[in-house]
């Protein structure tokens, strides 16, 4: 027979497999969403609205399924899920690239460069910050019952932010480097606050789907 000791080393390499296997599964979900954007916003308008709004919608997603999965985690298990989103998102743009265009492969001699070139452009358009951030935020409980007037701001910060990408009225930030971190930071916090009031209402809508449900 086996030990404690043992039934529950199983137990807990069975859990955390399977929360790795949701976290892989929100991190396709996050990419089918941000394809089907693209399909609706098929060049980037001017300002980056597209790609603003693609980002948010990925985050949404993330957050959504990191909210409604089984169990939570916290500290270094989560960071460690969320690292694992952002290589599988990695892995997936990676792969349907090189089924496009398989010659690219050929002019690179390494091919270390060319996941850096993939983990770089991540971090360039911002999904290398808010992918992770989205699934870490997504998994805290208190994130997603956090009060109505903070997801108000958040709402109107997120839409000044759009209004402001939109008219490219934050083009002059991108002179210099240290305005384009500031730039890049305020991209991040605004596509942040708009997936968490995606995120925030759609909890509580399905929380009191099923309040209604149990009193039915």
């Amino acid at each position: 027979m086996a030990s404690r000791g043992e039934e529950r080393g199983k137990a807990g390499f069975g859990g955390a497999l399977a929360r790795a296997g949701y976290a892989v599964a929100g991190a396709l979900a996050a990419v089918f969403v941000g394809w089907a954007v693209s399909l609706a916003f098929p060049q980037p308008r001017s300002g980056m609205l597209a790609h603003f709004v693609g980002v948010v919608a990925m985050g949404a997603v993330l957050m959504l399924w990191a909210s409604f999965k089984p169990s939570r985690l916290k500290g270094g298990s989560s960071a460690l899920q969320a690292l694992l989103v952002l290589g599988v998102v990695v892995a997936v743009w990676a792969v349907g690239d090189y089924l496009n265009s398989p010659r690219e492969m050929e002019y690179v001699q390494n091919p270390l460069i060319w996941v850096w070139t993939y983990v770089f452009y991540l971090f360039n358009i911002n999904l290398g910050f808010v992918l992770p951030a989205s699934w870490v935020l997504g998994g805290n409980e208190r994130w997603s019952r956090r009060p109505l007037w903070r997801v108000l701001v958040e709402l109107a910060f997120a839409l000044v932010m759009g209004a402001l990408i939109a008219s490219d009225s934050l083009g002059f930030l991108g002179t210099s480097l240290p305005t384009f971190v500031v730039y890049q930071l305020l991209f991040v916090v605004g596509a942040l606050a708009a997936a968490g009031v995606i995120q925030r209402l759609t909890c509580e809508l399905v929380r009191r789907i099923r309040v209604r449900s149990l009193l039915a």
